[in-house]
């Protein structure tokens, strides 16, 4: 493999900092810790039969690992993002707990998104490329219903050694088993297509661990 070619393959895994999986089990030799910057965004769009919304989550959750002695471009990462449900805020008291019901966030108080695969999604030469267009699929749990997911990621490396990825997924709701809110006795319904969008930054860092 080119070493160029390396060099994106190291900064694709690097974006994947969707937050911690690893739940006790450790990588070998040294790690590259991945965490979640308070910056980084995720927000709902979606439109009702009167007008258009936005939610806001106002906590994400995640950090990543990374492995930082093996070759880069067979390096091995774990990652997870979570975000809690009763963070969205629509802007409308009202909207916010129609939200929540429909999530079923007493029951499944949390949205959580587990990485399974990413590549380029296309090839390059252009080591001064950016952003890298990358693919993503992973695992996406909504009111308690997992469903696969692959969605597009723009991938970029800021000049202060932080990561950024970005991008949207179109999803409709009733594929996770949620009935879209409605308000006033049906009169306003909102529609089951929304699309998540997200901008997370994660900060690098390094750390020595063994088994």
């Amino acid at each position: 493999m080119k070493p160029q070619a390396r060099s994106y393959r190291f900064l694709l895994y690097a974006l994947l900092v969707l937050a911690p999986l690893l739940s006790g089990a450790q990588m070998a030799t040294s790690q590259i810790r991945l965490t979640l910057a308070d910056e980084s965004q995720l927000w709902i769009e979606g439109s009702s039969s009167v007008n258009t919304f936005t939610c806001e989550a106002g906590t994400i959750d995640g950090t990543g690992f990374l492995e930082s002695e093996t070759a880069p471009d067979s390096r091995e990462a774990a990652a997870e993002l979570t975000v809690p449900v009763r963070q969205f805020d629509c802007g409308k008291s009202r909207m916010n707990k129609d939200l929540y019901d429909a999530l079923k966030a007493e029951t499944y108080p949390q949205i959580r998104f587990r990485l399974s695969k990413a590549e380029l999604a296309a090839p390059t030469t252009d080591t001064g490329a950016y952003p890298l267009p990358l693919r993503v699929t992973g695992r996406l749990t909504i009111a308690g219903k997992e469903r696969p997911v692959t969605l597009a990621v723009q991938g970029h490396q800021q000049p202060n050694g932080t990561y950024q990825a970005t991008g949207s997924l179109p999803l409709l709701m009733s594929d996770f088993g949620v009935d879209p809110p409605t308000a006033l006795l049906g009169l306003i319904k909102a529609h089951d297509a929304i699309t998540v969008h997200f901008n997370l930054i994660a900060i690098p860092q390094t750390s020595s661990s063994s088994n």
